[in-house]
């Protein structure tokens, strides 16, 4: 009996050792790091770890979470054996089968709106080789056949790219609002059902009782951030003071109450593999001859494909279907919030200061992450024979330190409200060119001086003379630079003869005959400046001057 006893004792002691324990987890959210699209969250949990192997149970979890991303920190003493992510039933409430379509639409769009982005971008590149290619001819000029074939073909590629980038601009605003719609759609849906939950069961071993801390990260999808700015102007004396702030929205199935935030400026759900170069292989092309019966659509096939995108989440609009999405502040005072910057191998992080909660609603919250006052020069330009309007341009160096992204800019200058634009600094080189609008308190006039303006016959020809007076006044209390552009016809037929006249002062572009003024103007100075010009052609023809 005494040995089937000391028998019994040490089986149920090898039991014990054997058996797994499972231990449930109270964790919370200390720390997000929120990207352009998805969300790191950082959880905490202090338990008590029993010699042996034990099953960690930490509960109320997203069920957004990316399952490769889960990643678990422990003492050195513990040995993480397996981790494994699974739908809590209990707590959770199956998605109806419309939530996943808009969702699965909402991953598509976005895809289509950086496509069309980026062919926008490639777009503007071209208009910009055009503008450069502008300088035709070698030294002995070319012929008036010649010369207008290239004008010819100069007008006809730049009207070709200034229309594709109309027409992308007509997509992409179609896009956005299709999918404000969709998003209007999904928060109104998600806010009449439960939140799912998922567990994560963590799998460990230790060789002795141990009290310690568990940090657990995942990344979460439905949730992102980006960049608005408010640019005011004090005056042309002052430097340039640049606000910028971050949307912020989740829906990932968790609210974030009073943590720690970082806004990175990284997106991991791009492709970070390096491209590589394959055998380039050539061989003729040989066209399919393809019979068409009947009257069959073709139409409805490429040019047919749905136009939808994800809208920034930066936009506010005043159509109905945005109403939902009203902007919010975070709790906390946005004058003066204190971030930390860092800079990472491949990204920038702002760090927040000061704890923030942002709610599971999918709406906008709005924080301020760093204000710059940035000395910039800034230039006046018109061109009256287009626009009597004069535009303000700040343009500033050394812009790269200020690690600024593309977004929609609030301009505000010399206390009023201009309207918005958009920062675009990936278009930028040495130096970021801001435009703050027209200026109406310079006021310029282009005016015919008749007695130097007259048509006459001389022979069999016509001679038409002009001469124009262009005032400026500048009526601020600055000094201010202005750029003043004119210009003189160019011909394109021998039949007609451009003498350039006058245009004092002034600088001429020979390849364009385009005339430049470079003023400066003291508070309250005016000055005049003349251009003009004759032109000959015969009698019996029309030329249309005005």
């Amino acid at each position: 009996m005494k040995f089937i006893s000391t028998l019994i004792i040490v089986l149920s002691f090898i039991s014990s050792i054997g058996q797994t324990r499972s231990i449930p987890a109270e964790s919370k959210i200390r720390q997000v790091i929120v990207f352009v699209q998805g969300a790191q969250v950082e959880r905490t949990s202090r338990l008590t770890i029993p010699a042996g192997r034990s099953e960690i149970v930490f509960s109320n979890i997203s069920p957004q979470l990316e399952k490769q991303s889960i990643q678990l920190k422990a003492d050195q003493n513990i040995t993480v054996i397996a981790v494994n992510q699974q739908v809590n039933f209990l707590k959770a409430q199956a998605d109806r089968q419309e939530i996943s379509e808009l969702e699965e639409n909402l991953t598509e769009q976005s895809d289509k709106l950086d496509w069309e982005k980026n062919m926008l971008q490639v777009y503007k590149q071209e208009e910009i080789m055009l503008q450069k290619n502008q300088q035709i001819g070698g030294n002995d000029g070319l012929k008036t056949t010649e010369l207008k074939e290239a004008m010819d073909y100069q007008r006809m590629k730049m009207t070709e790219v200034l229309q594709k980038q109309a027409e992308t601009n007509k997509r992409i605003k179609s896009i956005e609002k299709n999918i404000s719609k969709i998003r209007h759609q999904l928060t109104e849906m998600n806010q009449r059902k439960d939140v799912s939950t998922s567990d994560i069961i963590v799998q460990v071993s230790s060789a002795k009782v141990l009290e310690t801390e568990f940090v657990l990260s995942y990344l979460v999808r439905n949730a992102g951030w980006n960049p608005t700015y408010d640019i005011r102007v004090k005056n042309i004396s002052s430097p340039i003071e640049i606000v910028q702030k971050a949307n912020i929205s989740q829906q990932s199935g968790e609210d974030w109450k009073e943590v720690k935030l970082i806004l990175s400026t990284g997106n991991p759900r791009e492709n970070g593999s390096k491209p590589e170069l394959r055998p380039w292989m050539l061989a003729f092309y040989e066209p399919v001859q393809i019979r068409l019966r009947g009257s069959s659509s073709i139409g409805n096939s490429p040019s047919a494909l749905q136009e939808v995108v994800v809208t920034a989440m930066g936009t506010d609009k005043d159509d109905d279907e945005n109403k939902s999405f009203s902007k919010k502040t975070l709790s906390g005072t946005l004058a003066g919030v204190e971030t930390k910057l860092s800079y990472q191998p491949t990204t920038t992080q702002y760090e927040i200061m000061i704890p923030y909660s942002v709610p599971n609603d999918g709406k906008q919250y709005t924080t301020e992450v760093k204000q710059h006052n940035v000395p910039a020069i800034f230039e006046y330009y018109s061109a009256p024979k287009i626009d009597p309007a004069v535009f303000l341009t700040a343009n500033i160096t050394n812009w790269q330190e200020l690690n600024l992204m593309p977004g929609e800019t609030n301009l505000f200058f010399e206390g009023a409200f201009l309207g918005k634009s958009r920062l675009d600094p990936t278009t930028a080189g040495d130096t970021l060119s801001i435009s703050l609008g027209q200026d109406k308190s310079i006021v310029i006039q282009r005016k015919l001086v008749k007695e130097y303006s007259e048509k006459k016959l001389l022979g069999n020809n016509k001679v038409d003379s002009r001469m124009y007076d262009i005032s400026v006044r500048n009526n601020k209390n600055e000094k201010i630079n202005l750029t003043l552009e004119d210009q003189f016809p160019i011909s394109t037929d021998k039949e007609i003869q451009v003498d350039n006249g006058t245009y004092k002062d002034g600088k001429l572009q020979e390849n364009t005959n385009k005339v430049t003024w470079s003023l400066a103007l003291n508070p309250k100075e005016e000055t005049v400046k003349q251009i003009g010009y004759k032109i000959r052609y015969p009698r019996e023809r029309i030329l249309m001057l005005d």
